[in-house]
């Protein structure tokens, strides 16, 4: 069986690795974590509006970005 290991402190500070946080389907990222994601990766508030168009309810909106000096994509916002 698999461990989870818990982390305490600044979620947006993770650079690799998956930040998996549930929304809903109004297109807005306007408040809670949401907006916080939103306003330091604005990628995924764009990748999430027109994945909006092709997604249905309990599917996901996966974006890959570049974080710091990395060359390759290290994180995933889902």
């Amino acid at each position: 069986m698999s461990k989870i290991n818990y982390v305490k402190g600044d979620l947006l500070s993770v650079e690799r690795g998956m930040i998996v946080h549930g929304c809903n389907e109004q297109g807005v990222m306007g408040a809670g974590v949401a907006k916080v994601i939103r306003a330091k990766y604005p990628d995924v508030y764009k990748n999430y509006v027109h994945d909006l168009n092709f997604i249905g309810l309990g599917e996901v909106s996966w974006c890959y970005l570049y974080v710091g000096e990395s060359e390759t994509r290290e994180l995933a916002i889902a």
